[in-house]
């Protein structure tokens, strides 16, 4: 096992397995080599039929089905303990709830952590337990996981930024990176009442074929009535405005909605400016933290 990569398995139930790397096995389970689409992220490029065969049209990015084996028990493995083991790991897994990976690169001089990603997964398929001896005479047996992640970006904490002021109105840039290789969606919590300018520009995205005219793009969410504070999602999956109290702001919105995700591997500003607030204003700013693989950045950052 690499004294460079740790492998850790948070059980749907809160058990904790150190299944590689240091300290690996003392839960009594092991990963063994080969895990399939642990690293990147799955891809299907798409094309359509053109003059010369076919041109590129895109990539739609795929649920993760990760394969690997885990090594259950061990040397000095009685079979009772063994069958215990056995139960736990089990129990640590469900079709319905999640369970989370996390990877950690360690530093191999220091053993300090690098970097943590996690990713939140599922069974796909019932655990396959193969051999040809009796666990319970060896004290051990080799168990395929067959496990699926809807999302399949490895993840990390968020990066989160925020502000406040005692002023009635105001602005102020915040300075943001996604230090990830796909893009991502920024999300906000603002405090009411006040009228709050978003930024929503598009860091070189065409996806709109304006990606020069959105270079510097502002949205204005509609006015927040007292106590109406906010969170606004710029994630397409979510609705956008939800108000602690409920007050419908979206359908004030007048068809409008932020649009751009903060593309791979960017430094810039975002800047935000709010006016008609009572005793002062607050903003917080959270950029999700999303990778292809459990390790590296971009480049270009």
């Amino acid at each position: 096992m690499s004294k460079y990569l740790k492998i850790t398995i948070i059980g749907r139930d809160g058990s904790v397995w150190n299944v590689s790397g240091p300290g690996y096995g003392q839960q009594g389970v092991i990963l063994k080599p080969r895990v399939s689409q642990l690293i990147d992220a799955p891809v299907k490029t798409l094309f359509v039929p053109g003059p010369f065969g076919e041109e590129y049209a895109g990539k739609r990015v795929q649920r993760r089905e990760m394969v690997f084996t885990v090594q259950v028990g061990g040397v000095d493995i009685d079979p009772d303990t063994w069958g215990e083991i056995d139960a736990a790991w089990r129990w640590a897994w469900d079709y319905e709830e999640q369970s989370k990976m996390i990877v950690e690169v360690i530093d191999g001089s220091t053993g300090d952590t690098v970097s943590e990603r996690y990713m939140m997964l599922r069974l796909l398929e019932e655990p396959k337990s193969y051999g040809d001896r009796d666990p319970y005479l060896t004290g051990d047996e080799e168990v395929v996981m067959t496990v699926t992640a809807t999302f399949p970006y490895w993840r990390a904490d968020d990066r989160v930024y925020e502000w406040s002021t005692s002023s009635t109105s105001g602005s102020y840039t915040f300075t943001v990176e996604n230090d990830g290789d796909v893009p991502v969606w920024p999300r906000w919590s603002v405090t009411a009442p006040a009228t709050w300018t978003l930024p929503d520009k598009s860091w070189g995205n065409d996806m709109y074929s304006r990606a020069v005219e959105d270079a510097s793009r502002t949205v204005a969410v509609p006015a927040l009535p007292n106590n109406a504070h906010a969170s606004i999602d710029s994630d397409p999956r979510v609705q956008t405005i939800i108000c602690v109290n409920g007050y419908p702001a979206q359908q004030h919105w007048k068809g409008k909605d932020l649009l751009y995700p903060v593309m791979p591997g960017v430094v810039g500003e975002m800047p935000v400016a709010f006016s008609a607030a009572s005793g002062g204003a607050a903003v917080q700013l959270r950029i999700p933290s999303w990778y292809s693989r459990p390790w590296s950045v971009p480049v270009v950052l």
